[in-house]
């Protein structure tokens, strides 16, 4: 048997190449993971529809249970409501928007918000909302638990994007 140290130069580690080969293996896990999300997100994708009785519509108010929030800075969240069904995809168009009501004190306070990413989620909506020192709506949002239902109306909006050709 041959031993390892005569057919390979380890000398070759301890320089610009062993820094590349280290960063290789740091950097290829993060790699494989994001890889593994964008495979998963496809196949969710492939099993979704657009429902023809979407769980919002523009005509009337539908209430929608509050699932999780993701901080995404001191004072802005992702806010994640749960569709009635958990493979429908909204379709809300670019330059659309999505209306909120919430009662507050007696009064009916109503904000519009556009979804993100509302082509690829299956089976929810995300908002991102930003919490202002004087803002209403958006301090209840920071109040909402899991289970809390929030009334939507939407899509919104008379912009057409038409893609650049």
């Amino acid at each position: 048997m041959v031993p390892l140290k005569s057919v390979f130069n380890w000398n070759v580690l301890n320089g610009p190449t062993g820094y590349a080969l280290f960063g290789c293996l740091l950097v290829l896990p993060l790699l494989f993971q994001r890889l593994y999300r964008r495979y998963k997100r496809t196949a969710r994708s492939q099993q979704s529809y657009i429902s023809e009785s979407p769980s919002i519509n523009p005509d009337t108010w539908t209430d929608l249970e509050f699932t999780s929030k993701e901080i995404l800075s001191p004072d802005t969240a992702l806010y994640h409501f749960k569709l009635k069904d958990e493979r429908e995809v909204l379709n809300i168009p670019t330059g659309h928007y999505i209306e909120v009501r919430v009662v507050l004190d007696g009064n009916e306070k109503i904000r519009h918000y556009t979804p993100v990413n509302p082509t690829e989620n299956v089976g929810h909506l995300d908002l991102i909302v930003k919490t202002y020192v004087l803002g209403q709506v958006s301090k209840y949002f920071t109040q909402l638990k899991a289970g809390d239902k929030v009334r939507f109306k939407g899509p919104m909006g008379e912009f057409i994007y038409e893609d650049a050709k």
